[in-house]
Order: structure tokens, then C-alpha cells, then sequence
């Protein structure tokens, strides 16, 4: 998420779908097109827009993997997934080529 700031804008990385945010005081809501993070604890609104998917996002790999199974973004740094065999023997036929 990017909140909004005096001076600059500030980057963040928040957990959405993870079973132990479901008793946090925050929500992220989408109205009327925008984004809005609210804090129940405090009765705050805060404004927020979401950074653009990348480009590479909406590749697939050679073997027809979608990128976004596996990378993301996480503010500036890359994250790459593991979890599936596929991927393993993706970045390794992608390894073997470097």
C-alpha cells in the first residue's frame, strides 16, 4: 500500500489474507474506486492507493507458469514462491540457462 504523505509517500506492506489478521482493527475497503484503510480500534480513515502491478506480472514462463505464482512485489523487493514443484523445475531450467 502507499499512504499518502506530507513530506513523501510512504511504502508498506500489510497482511490481508492471513488467518491471524482476522481480529486485527484494521480493514482495507474498496469504495467508489478507492482505497481506504480503516482503523476501528481508533475510529481513523486514512486515503491509500495501491502501487501498479508490474509488467512482468502478466508473463508466463516457458513452461506456461504465470509469473505472479512466482514472484510479487513486497514494497521494493522481489519475493519468489517455492511452493510448487513446477516453479522449482522452472527457475532451474531458467538456472541451467544463465
Amino acid at each position: 500500500m502507499i499512504l499518502p504523505g506530507d513530506m513523501r509517500e510512504l511504502w508498506v506492506n500489510a497482511p490481508v489474507r492471513e488467518k491471524f489478521v482476522e481480529d486485527s482493527p484494521y480493514h482495507l475497503l474498496r469504495i467508489r474506486g478507492a482505497y481506504r484503510l480503516f482503523d476501528e480500534g481508533h475510529d481513523l480513515r486514512y486515503s491509500l492507493r495501491l502501487p501498479p502491478k508490474p509488467d512482468w506480472h502478466a508473463l508466463r514462463t516457458k513452461r506456461g507458469i504465470p509469473m505472479s505464482r512466482i514472484g510479487m512485489l513486497l514494497g521494493t523487493c522481489l519475493s519468489v514462491s517455492l511452493e510448487s514443484g513446477d516453479i522449482l523445475a522452472e527457475i532451474r531450467t531458467m538456472s541451467a540457462a544463465i
